[in-house]
């Protein structure tokens, strides 16, 4: 019996959500829990998720995505200090990621919804539209690019050195047939700002994926938990809510304790000052000289 007759929805035109991470590197920080979101949005709407992450993630971290360890490391151009080795980089690896088109094509296009990059890389960017030349533009799917904070800490983001590469890539990609099936994302309107100029492209602004599923509400377990806070310039105005969210945080768990890394001076003095009053024994803050991976 079809679901025609049954008065049931039949089954998805497409499949598969495709995602790719090329960054993992830990539990902690939003990495892992935006794409345990896309795995359980994938799956609540009945797709395959089909994640991959590079070829270093660890097993305990790649396990619970079910992702496949596949993807090159790539660079972070930030980190390279001269201009023309940074351009040679993004340059090189951009022209290299065949294996990625590769992978992604054998998942089979007509069945795959959308390809999203969880964070993006300007090489991946121009690895799509070289890409665009070669595959057939009639069962492409939509392709999202997540942008984070690639920007957020330049206070003139259109003429920093990484503003560059991105400006190259967005340009190689406006050339190409299908490159308006290619959309950006962003998560606040700084970032919008930042994309619109530095790529000439409109994007989008969409919440960041957050995996929620099984939180209790009531965490009291044994021993007093600690939350670590880490405050830097990219969450703009959230910096003055760390108070409430401690207060917040202490709702349901009585005996937390906290430690907060503030990372430039004037944060330190402006925002510990709102922290909640008679909590010093809850609290440690940390100066902006401390070394996060210490902690």
């Amino acid at each position: 019996m079809s679901s025609a007759n049954t008065g049931l929805p039949g089954p998805p035109p497409h499949s598969k959500l495709i995602i790719g991470a090329f960054d993992l590197p830990l539990f902690s920080g939003h990495f892992f829990n935006e794409l345990l979101g896309y795995k359980a949005a994938a799956e609540a709407l009945g797709l395959e998720p089909r994640i991959f992450v590079p070829r270093s993630t660890a097993h305990a971290l790649a396990a619970p995505l079910g992702a496949e360890r596949c993807l090159e490391p790539i660079r972070n151009l930030a980190g390279i200090d001269d201009l023309k080795d940074a351009i040679e980089e993004f340059l090189r690896v951009s022209e290299e990621l065949d294996y990625l088109w590769t992978i992604i094509e054998r998942e089979d296009l007509t069945k795959v919804g959308a390809i999203i990059f969880a964070t993006t890389h300007a090489a991946v960017v121009r690895g799509v539209a070289l890409w665009l030349r070669k595959v057939p533009i009639d069962p492409l799917p939509p392709m999202f690019f997540r942008f984070t904070s690639q920007f957020a800490e330049t206070p003139r983001p259109a003429d920093s050195k990484l503003a560059i590469p991105y400006r190259l890539a967005a340009k190689d990609l406006s050339t190409r047939a299908g490159q308006e099936r290619v959309f950006f994302l962003v998560n606040g309107t700084s970032m919008r700002r930042a994309v619109a100029r530095i790529c000439a492209r409109r994007s989008f602004m969409v919440p960041m994926s957050k995996y929620l599923d099984g939180a209790s509400p009531d965490l009291r377990a044994p021993g007093s938990p600690t939350v670590y806070i880490h405050v830097n310039r990219r969450i703009g105005a959230l910096s003055g809510t760390v108070g409430d969210i401690i207060r917040r945080i202490r709702l349901g768990v009585r005996n937390a304790k906290f430690i907060i890394k503030f990372t430039y001076e004037g944060c330190l003095h402006g925002e510990a000052a709102a922290l909640p009053r008679g909590s010093a024994s809850l609290i440690e803050v940390l100066p902006p000289s401390r070394i996060s991976s210490n902690i």
